[in-house]
């Protein structure tokens, strides 16, 4: 993999921390623009995490401060250099409260489906796209079932107990 602390060279909004490049959301198309003028960079993937309050870096070692209660946003772009199966991150830390990112499409179109997922699991919103439909729940589905939050409905049982009763008196 290219050494990701010259990559952070070139991108001055970024700063590496645990093997990642953190920046703020608002500036996720101008660094993701610079990462792919780079050259040999594809967008892989994008995905979220809910950190309720106090919950520690996935690699904390140590006195490290928790986080505030966020989202964690995650470009993760492949680096497709000679030889390389190296994943570069790319992390942003979102307040619940606003949870908004601007969207990557301008940049790599490939991002479309990737925050229709992230949006229909988390409730992340992805500013300046063009739609922002469900991919994986239904369309009258409430809520975003990945979020800490999220209180699953009851659920009725399924098939229907008439079907049951219907089945033993030899019906259809």
């Amino acid at each position: 993999m290219r050494d990701i602390n010259k990559i952070a060279a070139v991108l001055p909004k970024a700063e590496v921390r645990d093997g990642a490049l953190v920046i703020q959301a608002s500036e996720a198309v101008e660094v993701l623009a610079a990462v792919k003028a780079l050259g040999g960079f594809a967008l892989f993937d994008i995905t979220c995490v809910d950190r309720p309050a106090g919950t520690p870096p996935a690699s904390a070692e140590g006195a490290v401060p928790a986080y505030p209660a966020c989202f964690e946003l995650a470009w993760r772009i492949w680096d497709l250099s000679e030889g390389s199966k190296d994943i570069l991150t790319i992390r942003s830390f979102i307040d619940h409260d606003r949870a908004e990112a601007p969207s990557v499409m301008a940049v790599w179109k490939s991002a479309d489906m990737l925050e229709r997922e992230v949006w229909d699991l988390m409730g992340i919103r992805f500013t300046g796209r063009p739609h922002l439909e469900r991919v994986l729940n239904r369309a009258d589905f409430e809520g975003h079932p990945l979020r800490k939050d999220f209180v699953m409905p009851k659920r009725d049982r399924f098939p229907p107990a008439s079907w049951d009763k219907k089945a033993a008196e030899g019906g259809q």
